[in-house]
C-alpha cells in the first residue's frame, strides 16, 4: 500500500508522480532498509514515473512511520495493517493498494493497476502452521481471523501434499 503525510498536496499515484517530477528531489520516500519490499516498491515507482525521489532507509518499520507522520518523509509503501490506524485518524492518506484486488478494510481505497500503474504489486504472504491432527475446523477459522485482521479477503489452505506444503515443511526443521 502507498500512504502519503496529509501535507502532501497529492490524492493520486499520477498527482504524486507529477508533483515528485515537479519538485525533484524534494519528495523522499520512508523504507524500513535496504532490498526491502516497499524499498523496491518505491524504486520502481521511481523508474516507472521517471521521478527523482530521494530514498530515506530506516531500521525497521517503526520509525520510518514515525518520520512518515511528522513530516519528515512524504511517501511509503508497506502493509495494510501498519497504515490503517493512522489513515482512519486522518494522519496519513491512502493512495493505491499494491495487489490486484482492493482491501476489504479500505475499499475505497484504489490498486495500483486502477492508479495506471499495473506493474506496480507485490503481494505478502504468510503461513499459518499447526501440529498435525489439529481439527480442520480450528485451524480454517484460525487462518480466516488472522486474515481478516490484515484486510485480505483471500486466503488459501494449501494442501497437505502440495509442494508449497513440503518446502514450509523442510523450512520449519532448520
Amino acid at each position: 500500500m502507498l500512504v502519503v503525510n496529509p501535507s502532501v498536496p497529492v490524492e493520486s499515484m499520477e498527482q504524486l508522480a507529477s508533483y515528485a517530477k515537479a519538485n525533484p528531489g524534494k519528495v523522499s520516500f520512508a523504507s524500513p532498509g535496504f532490498g526491502t519490499q516497499p524499498h523496491l516498491l518505491a524504486e520502481m515507482f521511481k523508474l516507472l514515473t521517471g521521478a527523482n525521489i530521494v530514498h530515506v532507509p530506516y531500521k525497521g518499520p517503526a520509525p520510518a512511520i514515525t518520520d512518515l507522520l511528522g513530516g519528515q518523509v512524504q511517501m511509503f509503501f508497506d502493509t495494510v495493517a501498519l497504515f490503517l490506524p493512522h489513515i482512519q485518524t486522518g494522519k496519513l492518506k491512502a493512495l493505491a493498494i499494491a495487489d490486484e484486488v482492493r482491501s476489504d478494510s479500505l475499499p475505497a481505497v484504489p490498486t495500483t493497476t486502477e492508479s495506471g500503474f499495473p506493474t506496480l504489486q507485490a503481494t505478502f504472504w504468510a503461513a499459518i502452521v499447526a501440529p498435525s491432527g489439529t481439527p480442520t475446523t480450528s485451524s480454517t477459522s484460525s487462518t480466516h481471523q488472522s486474515m481478516n485482521s490484515c484486510g485480505r479477503r483471500r486466503s488459501k489452505q494449501v494442501s497437505p501434499n502440495s509442494a508449497q506444503n513440503r518446502n514450509l515443511a523442510r523450512l520449519s526443521r532448520r
